[in-house]
């Protein structure tokens, strides 16, 4: 086989072909999100998931992960804010 394994851990093997494994692909699913309150964008985020995003917006603030509500798959609240995260498309610049 003509590429090299750096670590056992990153690969699993399927007969003769070896393929990277779930969690060594996963590392760097990353996006761009821009969380909005309201129509309003505030902050550009870069996470794994919408939800992820907006949750790394709230505790910007210095608030305890037990003071942020979960409304949806992409929006949190705190403190009565709500904070939403819409994906930013790879080759679209944020709006302003």
């Amino acid at each position: 086989m003509g590429v090299p394994v750096t670590a056992a851990t990153d690969y699993v093997a399927a007969g003769m072909r070896r393929f990277p494994s779930s969690s060594a692909s996963c590392r760097s699913a990353s996006r761009r999100f821009e969380i909005r309150s309201g129509r309003r964008t505030v902050s550009i985020q870069t996470s794994s998931s919408p939800l992820q995003a907006a949750v790394d917006y709230a505790r910007s603030f210095g608030c305890a992960r037990d003071e942020i509500v979960t409304l949806g798959v992409d929006t949190v609240a705190w403190r009565g804010a709500r904070f939403s995260a819409v994906p930013i498309p790879p080759d679209a610049e944020p709006a302003h």
